[in-house]
């Protein structure tokens, strides 16, 4: 489960070359805390922060649209059919992760 930041910081990356391992590295900061990643792994988080944002987007639009039709006014049954919308959407963003890892 993923920890909130409740700190009002930024998140920050930057470019860093590694002198022990002689790699080009990403450090990513968010408030206090800075952990140092190889690239690849950088591309994910920011695939991940980018795939959320959108989903975030689409959800609000979602359960806008649901709520303004008529009979669809009780919200457990938007709900419902938003907790669908996101299974089907998280089954097919893992099908488009596996096909660019390849």
């Amino acid at each position: 489960m993923a920890e909130r930041f409740e700190g009002g910081g930024q998140l920050l990356a930057t470019s860093i070359y590694g002198a022990r391992n002689r790699r080009g590295l990403v450090e990513i900061q968010l408030g206090e805390t800075v952990v140092t990643v190889r690239p690849a792994e950088a591309r994910a988080h920011a695939y991940n922060i980018l795939a959320c944002a959108e989903a975030a987007e689409t959800d609000e639009f979602l359960v806008g649209w649901l709520m303004g039709l008529k009979g669809t006014d009780d919200p457990r049954r938007v709900l419902l059919v938003l907790r669908e919308f996101r299974e089907w959407r998280d089954a097919h963003r893992e099908e488009e992760k596996d096909g660019l890892d390849r």
